[in-house]
């Protein structure tokens, strides 16, 4: 139990206390091992004695459940990062289909950040397909990014790898040989070069 040593938080401290038993809220309070007598006492008295006792030298703690305050820094830390990873996918042009499908924004959610962050973003058109030796490259190292990193995290790791493009060209790249009605590959026109 770490003391609270401070008049005023042990003040709020006896304040919340005395809202608790007024909301009827009473079992957690005895299961803690506090009276019923003393709730009694503390549900009739006046604020003028909250203030005086709070004065007082009065052991009164704080104890923390430190494997619940740390999973809440893990998920504070887990949605900071999400966020970054979002503006990172936005402010490089990634298509309305993976922010949909990644990050679950809606249509208007997109709009809106896109205005925020890059207010200069054009939405008109599909992005241009980097050339054919590049969207090889490319294709070559999808595979290795996707089993490596989770859906939200493997374009921003492909755009590093091919920062000349836009993740929209990149995301068309990789999505190249995808029919659009059935998912089946469509074929490239085969180059041949001689021996």
């Amino acid at each position: 139990m770490v003391p609270i040593k401070d008049a005023h938080i042990r003040r709020l401290l006896l304040e919340y206390l005395v809202s608790l038993i007024e909301e009827g809220d009473l079992q957690a309070l005895l299961d803690e091992g506090i009276e019923p007598e003393l709730l009694d006492a503390l549900r009739h008295r006046s604020v003028r004695d909250m203030l005086r006792v709070a004065e007082m030298p009065l052991a009164l703690g704080l104890t923390l459940d430190s494997g619940g305050l740390r999973v809440a820094f893990k998920r504070l830390d887990a949605i900071a990062r999400d966020r970054r990873i979002v503006e990172y996918h936005i402010r490089h042009g990634a298509p309305p289909e993976l922010m949909v499908r990644a990050f679950k924004l809606s249509g208007a959610e997109l709009r809106a950040q896109r205005e925020s962050l890059c207010a200069e973003f054009s939405s008109r058109g599909r992005p241009q397909l980097p050339p054919e030796k590049v969207r090889d490259a490319v294709h070559a190292a999808w595979p290795e990014i996707a089993a490596a990193h989770d859906e939200k995290e493997r374009f921003m790791v492909l755009h590093q790898r091919f920062p000349d493009y836009s993740i929209g060209s990149l995301w068309h790249t990789v999505h190249e040989f995808d029919a659009a009605t059935d998912g089946a590959r469509v074929p490239r026109k085969v180059r041949f070069t001689g021996p």
